[in-house]
């Protein structure tokens, strides 16, 4: 079972996706003004976190921010059995991609699983599937994945009853861009509207880009 989407989480992923668009119109009004405070307040922490790493991705090949030189990266931390903010998250980047049109091309999703005991190659690729085709999927050992995550400032903690056989995580839930030459450039806070990503994203596509480094 966990190779694979249960149809209840099927049909949850679905759900969100027609409704995103929808909840994100109620929300945004009153959304706008705490966000831009919260987006203001980590662009010093993104200037000094963030950092190169290299994963399995979703067809259980190597994958290194590297290979992502001259194209902005979208990131986003999480677990494929989390049961609303990783579907939620996931849904407004998938959203902000389509609104970005042909720019699109220009950037690349990425998810990383901060469960590897649970999500392996298959799950992944199962996952991201539903959300977004260009959408990777990454893993890796318990110990490599903790340090990814402290140098992206993400905090998770596996939670699970004493007298239980199923677990979940209790991870930070924001949204990480890198600029063309692989800096960590904004730390944007779960929540935000689509709108608000997309000028994000479209703020770093207009920055010069440069040739890939080796």
């Amino acid at each position: 079972m966990q190779n694979v989407l249960r149809t209840g989480q099927r049909r949850g992923i679905e759900l969100i996706l027609r409704l995103g668009a929808r909840l994100e119109m109620g929300l945004r009004v009153g959304l706008l003004s705490g966000l831009a405070l919260a987006w203001l307040s980590t662009a010093s922490l993104a200037a000094t976190a963030g950092k190169d790493f290299e994963l399995t991705d979703q067809h259980g090949e190597p994958w290194s921010t590297r290979s992502a030189r001259g194209q902005v990266v979208l990131l986003s931390f999480g677990y494929t059995f989390c049961p609303d903010i990783c579907p939620t998250t996931l849904a407004t980047m998938t959203a902000a991609l389509r609104q970005l049109g042909a720019d699109a091309t220009q950037v690349q999703p990425v998810f990383i699983s901060l469960d590897p005991e649970r999500d392996t190659p298959k799950r992944l690729s199962e996952y991201v599937t539903w959300f977004n085709p260009r959408l990777i999927g990454l893993t890796g050992d318990a110990e490599t994945l903790r340090q990814i995550a402290d140098h992206y400032r993400v905090r998770y903690a596996r939670v699970q009853a004493a007298d239980a056989d199923y677990y979940t995580l209790d991870h930070s839930a924001s949204l990480y861009l890198l600029d063309r030459q692989g800096q960590l450039a904004r730390m944007l806070p779960h929540g935000l509207p689509t709108d608000a990503l997309v000028s994000a994203i479209e703020d770093l596509l207009q920055e010069e880009s440069t040739p890939p480094t080796q």
